[in-house]
């Protein structure tokens, strides 16, 4: 809830306290937006990232779940 930090996305302060709450490395983060802006900041950071697309939503969930399949098994 970024209300309670007094910053939004895409300021890079949401990410950092982001970052210090999940208490793993940027590369094990898993971004999911609806604006490509905030994604490609998510991803400059080393997190993975996707554009979740609202014109498509069940091909957006298809997605999510091969890319969760795909860092699980890595």
């Amino acid at each position: 809830d970024s209300s309670k930090h007094g910053t939004i996305k895409p300021e890079p302060k949401i990410y950092e306290i982001a970052e210090a709450m999940a208490g793993v490395s940027p590369e094990e983060l898993f971004f999911i937006d609806d604006v490509p802006e905030h994604v490609a900041l998510a991803i400059s950071r080393g997190w993975q990232g996707m554009v979740f697309r609202t014109d498509d939503i069940a091909g957006s969930i298809k997605e999510i779940k091969r890319l969760l399949r795909s860092m699980h098994s890595s």
